[in-house]
């Protein structure tokens, strides 16, 4: 006899624990080294005397939202295509 379960019941696991978490970490550690990046860059910028540059918080917090929303949805999206398919199938992709 073979048992079978419902996408659900296999996404559920599969997406909040592992992939979802995976992608926030990447896209969190990706979008704090960008802001480090982004201010030393304005810094530099600064100090050469050629432009005044001006770090505003809200954008920082957007393009933070941003990189942790695409880093969510990368992580999801593949946990759900791998539920839609049957265990052999997605073995024999491996």
């Amino acid at each position: 006899m073979v048992y079978t379960s419902r996408p659900a019941a296999i996404m559920t696991p599969i997406a909040i624990t592992i992939h979802t978490h995976s992608g926030v970490d990447c896209a969190v550690t990706g979008g704090i080294i960008g802001i480090l990046v982004g201010w030393g860059v304005s810094k530099v910028i600064t100090s050469m005397g050629t432009f005044t540059t001006l770090i505003s918080p809200d954008i920082v917090l957007l393009a933070f939202s941003i990189s942790v929303g695409i880093g969510i949805f990368f992580g999801f999206y593949p946990a759900w295509q791998a539920s839609k398919l049957r265990p052999i199938e997605a073995l024999r992709h491996e």
